[in-house]
């Protein structure tokens, strides 16, 4: 299938009397679909009926329930590798409105597909846009206003914190001015200011600014004081912090 797409010119007309809704049942799935993808506009009036054709003459599985539903999702999937074209569009829209048969796979070149992430996940603010967030007085309530995307695609609460502390970090005299502000700010977040200025010293940390640390540390160290004393510092976590890897302290 492979070679047929890299010289469709010469092997179409060998490859289009092929096209069967049996075809589209073999282990071909990902090499097919990409033909389609890349191929359909290039193949000929004949050859692109009988591909619709092959799809909606596709078989019923033979076990298990929602039957019909299941050919539709399937019928939907080799769908759209051609969904943009005049032969598909109608038929693909229609079954895009469909409810029943739910999102539509963000791989369906794949009978399956799998993905991991690690770490915190992305974040809604480059490190300098928190920075000049700090300089206008708008971080906190931008930070406490923020509500988690996606999971897989994010944006996320720890990415959040993570770029937080990176910010702080790469700033810090940008920070100090806010620390009281920091008093209402959600727990993750105070813990990412905290932990900001902890990488200040951190030998992993190469690109360390100056900082008059003489004149911080009483600042640091009153908000520190004054944070745990807060009964909200107590708080129990809420269950997407636990998700997204931030902090917590409950």
């Amino acid at each position: 299938m492979h070679t047929v797409t890299e010289h469709f010119e010469v092997l179409k007309r060998i490859f289009e009397p092929l096209i069967c809704p049996q075809l589209m049942q073999s282990g071909h799935r990902h090499e097919l679909y990409r033909l389609l993808s890349s191929r359909f506009v290039e193949f000929s009036q004949d050859g692109k009926t009988k591909v619709i054709e092959a799809i909606r003459n596709l078989p019923i599985v033979s076990r298990g329930e929602d039957r019909e539903r299941r050919l539709k999702f399937t019928q939907r999937e080799w769908l759209s590798a051609i969904k943009d074209q005049p032969e598909a569009a109608a038929w693909f829209a229609e079954l895009m409105a469909a409810p029943e048969l739910g999102s539509a796979s963000e791989h369906p070149d794949f009978l399956s597909y799998h993905e991991s992430r690690w770490g915190p996940g992305p974040a809604p603010y480059e490190t300098d846009a928190l920075v000049a967030f700090a300089e206008d007085g708008s971080l906190v309530e931008r930070l406490n206003s923020f509500k988690p995307g996606d999971f897989w695609r994010g944006p996320t609460l720890g990415g959040l914190v993570s770029a937080l502390e990176d910010a702080v970090a790469s700033k810090p005299d940008s920070f100090l001015p806010l620390l009281s502000d920091f008093h209402a700010a959600k727990p993750p977040f105070q813990h990412a200011l905290i932990q900001g200025y902890k990488k200040l010293f951190d030998p992993s940390n190469n690109a360390k600014p100056n900082f008059d640390w003489e004149a911080a540390w009483p600042k640091l160290m009153r908000f520190v004081s004054e944070t745990v004393h807060q009964e909200s510092f107590w708080d129990k976590a809420e269950d997407n912090e636990s998700a997204d890897l931030v902090p917590s302290y409950g």
